[in-house]
């Protein structure tokens, strides 16, 4: 879920740890589930995404949202309920 995955991300990353940065990246993540609820939601992996988004945007919490949703939706089959993208890759290698 996205409460546990946020306080899991990059451990090791101190910028993330703040109690201001755990709440933006819920919120992003939160608000990316909403935008998209049919065909992707919220999965794994999306936190990774919205965490270097926030470290890129300097914590800009609106910057890093639209660039998880430009990455997200550009690699939509990756990103989707059926993962088929990633399934076809699997397949290919």
């Amino acid at each position: 879920t996205i409460s546990k995955d946020v306080h899991r991300t990059l451990p090791k990353v101190k910028a993330l740890k703040t109690e201001e940065c755990i709440r933006k990246m819920h919120n992003i993540l939160f608000a990316y589930a909403v935008r998209n609820p049919e065909t992707v939601g919220y999965c794994q992996s999306m936190n990774l995404i919205c965490a270097v988004s926030l470290l890129l945007e300097n914590l800009d919490e609106e910057n890093a949202f639209w660039m998880l949703c430009s990455v997200v939706e550009k690699h939509v089959g990756y990103y989707a309920r059926s993962m088929c993208g990633l399934k076809v890759d699997q397949l290919v290698v």
